[in-house]
């Protein structure tokens, strides 16, 4: 499976855990994290590496965060990407914590395809209705919704074919997208 596949597994798993879609706005990302097993074996492993590197400051000044910045996401993302292409052992640990075995590979690997491609989607046509005029950008809003449907839907399938309960997966879109 590919490394970029493999990111975009860990950040869609943890980010209703990272960002405003948890539960209650007054918990830490670890408070959110605490009861859940598959999300919390995802997150000790990225912290794992942010603690090996030195950075435990940093990520323990985001895990007692509610809320995690698109900014501080994107460094847990480049981290693992980096972290995952230099270590093999490592990329056994994500997909055995991901619950990815070789009779679902296949299948999660499609998912993931589908959901980084709705995600880039999504991007584009914000921008594209950013720079719209007045008598199109409901257009663009119609279709970015549309495609927030279609991203949702695929979360949910990839929960369902990684054995995790899908508890909040409808806010997960909003962070996605």
């Amino acid at each position: 499976m590919e490394i970029s596949l493999l990111v975009t597994a860990a950040i869609t798993l943890l980010t209703p855990f990272l960002t405003k879609a948890g539960e209650k706005a007054a918990e830490t990302i670890g408070d959110k994290l605490a009861n859940k097993a598959t999300e919390k074996g995802i997150w000790q492993k990225v912290k794992g590496l942010f603690i090996a590197n030195d950075d435990r400051q940093l990520i323990e000044q985001i895990e007692s965060k509610p809320v995690a910045t698109q900014a501080e996401v994107a460094l847990i993302e480049n981290k693992l990407t980096k972290e995952l292409e230099t270590n093999p052992k490592l990329v056994e640990d994500f997909k055995a914590v991901l619950n990815i075995t070789p009779y679902n590979e296949f299948i999660v690997a499609n998912k993931l395809e589908s959901i980084k491609r709705l995600q880039s989607e999504i991007k584009d046509l914000e921008i594209e209705m950013e720079n719209a005029g007045i008598g199109t950008a409901g257009d663009y809003k119609n279709k970015i919704n549309l495609q927030q449907r279609k991203l949702q839907s695929q979360i949910t399938q990839l929960y369902q074919e990684l054995g995790i309960k899908p508890e909040i997966v409808s806010n997960v879109v909003e962070m996605n997208s």
